[in-house]
């Protein structure tokens, strides 16, 4: 298990939140995830770190921002660029993954500003769900929660971030 994974689940059990910790074989896609807990892939929480440039940074500065979406649906990089106000917008390499993170392509979990130093925005359609399913900071090993518990360990900024209609 990598530190951040060790981190939410220490977080998990001192906040008194009950989780499933589930064990799996290694899943790189959302579907692949979804299968291999065994629940729908609307409930998993996809997240994406994005590495931004606006014209106010001077050319060498960068931020990074999180977004996280309902794992059945794709991000739309329009919306996310038009909701951060930047110019500039890809997604975070496989070295700054490990940089930021210390995890690997698949298995960044969605506690952007709680355990990392990066801005976390969750697209609206989550609030519909009862459950969040993610990845613990490695491809083999998952969470599920309920959504309010969940939403009581992070400070969010709710957008619209998925492709087509919300």
């Amino acid at each position: 298990m990598t530190a951040i994974g060790q981190q939410i689940l220490a977080l998990l059990q001192q906040q008194h939140i009950s989780y499933r910790h589930v064990h799996h074989q290694a899943a790189s896609t959302c579907e692949e995830s979804a299968a291999q807990r065994g629940l729908p892939m609307a409930i998993g929480g996809k997240s994406l770190l994005f590495r931004t440039r606006s014209s106010s940074n001077s050319p060498h500065q960068a931020n990074f921002a999180m977004i996280v979406l309902p794992a059945d649906k794709q991000v739309d990089s329009n919306k996310v660029r038009g909701f951060l106000g930047c110019q500039k917008l890809r997604f975070a390499t496989a070295d700054e993954l490990m940089e930021l993170a210390g995890v690997e392509k698949g298995a960044l979990p969605p506690f952007g500003n709680r355990l990392l130093a990066v801005p976390m925005y969750l697209d609206r359609q989550l609030q519909t769900n009862q459950q969040i399913a993610f990845n613990c900071g490695v491809t083999t090993e998952s969470v599920v929660m309920a959504m309010a518990d969940y939403l009581t360990l992070i400070e969010p900024v709710w957008g619209d971030f998925q492709r087509g209609p919300c």
